[in-house]
């Protein structure tokens, strides 16, 4: 009979060296701990990032937890709760991962709904590397070793508030003067504002009826939501498919952004560009339950192309396919299984010759239609000025439907290499 032997790590080294070693930023971060704030029923989130760099905090208003959930929640990989359909948390690791990715020292306090109780428990670095002993990782502290603002919050309402402390890994350098500091910090407010603005517009818009909406404020100012799609402008919608892949219901939706010029301000179509810029803007926008995990690109499904940057397509995977699509910890990165490749490719390969012709209008104009919010927009037939345009188009279809994708593509390539400035004109 085979003996067994302990296998619990050293925590000092499994801290410090595996489990800090994430690939988090700051905004992914905050990101992942408003997760949990959805999860626990919160309408609102505060955070705060304190411009002379001394901490970050993430406030909500929901329901909060009792003493031994609280205990429980600041394990490494906590059972806390099981993970349903719907749930954006997933592995029981993410509050810590984010935080201690960032900062030296986590403190969470919390209050459950329907008590007046608040617990406060905290991981600080420092503290494991002294005791390097599992059964004393966790610090259990006081209400009154709060800060004054954590107090007042949690004294007007359930929740929980979490706060970084000692921030060794928030600032490119650890020998910033305070007024460095203060900009760089400034900085990533402002770039945890347009992320959690993309990544929760769902929420922010008030789009998950019954759900309410969602108020975020990053230093007291207000998350607008970034709707990636401008929807607010004349921006077609051009189909709506569910794909059936591992038994599982996956819906994707194509969209086609307006042009420069058919946008209603300039202002408008800067914003409509996002965070990647327009042509990396291009592609898929993948879901997990409504939050958003993946912006732009075409995860190899096609190439990014200037002509096509007009095309962005939705895609709501559900939480059960994680193993499927390769799922990391911070929910930021993903593959696509070659069998989805293979569904999606000729609803990318539509939806992109849709924008190079919309891209294109001056030589082959496009029937606006009706506006967004009024139904699926079937899009008017071409008046084709450029008969090479159209004959491009229908190639592509037909070598999709045909699965004649790599002839086609020889077909391309003799055609960049003996007219170059045709093959420029069609957008090949």
């Amino acid at each position: 009979m085979a003996k067994t032997e302990s296998g619990i790590p050293n925590v000092r080294k499994f801290i410090n060296e595996v489990f800090r070693g994430s690939t988090y930023t700051v905004e992914t971060a905050i990101a992942d701990l408003v997760d949990n704030s959805i999860e626990a029923a919160a309408s609102r989130v505060d955070i705060v990032l304190d411009s002379s760099g001394r901490y970050v905090a993430i406030m909500d208003n929901g329901r909060g937890m009792n003493d031994a959930t609280h205990r429980e929640s600041m394990k490494i990989a906590a059972e806390t709760r099981e993970y349903e359909e719907g749930s954006l948390g997933k592995f029981g690791t993410g509050m810590k991962a984010a935080s201690l990715s960032q900062a030296r020292r986590l403190v969470v306090a919390t209050r459950p709904s329907g008590s007046s109780t608040i617990t406060v428990r905290a991981l600080d670095i420092d503290h494991v590397a002294k005791v390097n002993d599992w059964d004393q990782v966790t610090l259990v502290l006081d209400e009154s070793d709060l800060p004054i603002f954590a107090q007042k919050h949690l004294a007007e309402t359930s929740g929980t508030v979490v706060i970084w402390e000692n921030l060794d890994r928030i600032f490119s350098d650890s020998d910033l003067s305070d007024g460095e500091k203060r900009e760089e910090m400034l900085d990533k407010s402002q770039k945890t504002t347009q992320h959690l603005g993309m990544v929760f517009h769902k929420f922010l818009a008030g789009e998950l009826a019954p759900k309410s909406k969602l108020v975020i404020t990053v230093n007291k100012s207000k998350v607008d939501p970034w709707d990636p799609y401008c929807r607010d402008e004349k921006t077609f919608e051009i189909c709506k498919h569910t794909l059936t892949f591992a038994g599982s219901a996956i819906k994707v939706t194509g969209y086609v952004l307006p042009s420069e010029k058919e946008f209603s301000s300039k202002g408008a179509f800067e914003a409509a560009s996002g965070i990647k810029k327009w042509n990396q803007s291009q592609g898929f926008y993948v879901y997990r339950n409504n939050r958003l995990i993946r912006w732009g690109g075409w995860l190899t499904v096609k190439s990014v192309d200037e002509h096509t940057k007009l095309a962005r397509i939705a895609l709501e995977i559900p939480s059960e396919l994680d193993a499927q699509f390769q799922l990391n910890v911070a929910k930021s990165s993903l593959t696509l299984p070659l069998e989805l490749k293979r569904l999606l490719h000729p609803i990318a390969t539509d939806v992109s010759s849709k924008a190079n012709k919309r891209y294109r209008a001056k030589m082959a104009p496009l029937d606006l239609g009706e506006l967004p919010g009024k139904g699926s927009v079937v899009i008017a037939a071409t008046k084709r000025k450029l008969t090479a345009v159209a004959l491009a188009s229908t190639l592509e279809t037909l070598a999709s439907a045909h699965g004649k994708e790599s002839q086609l593509e020889e077909i391309k390539a003799l055609v960049k290499s003996a007219t170059p400035e045709i093959a420029d004109e069609i957008g090949w």
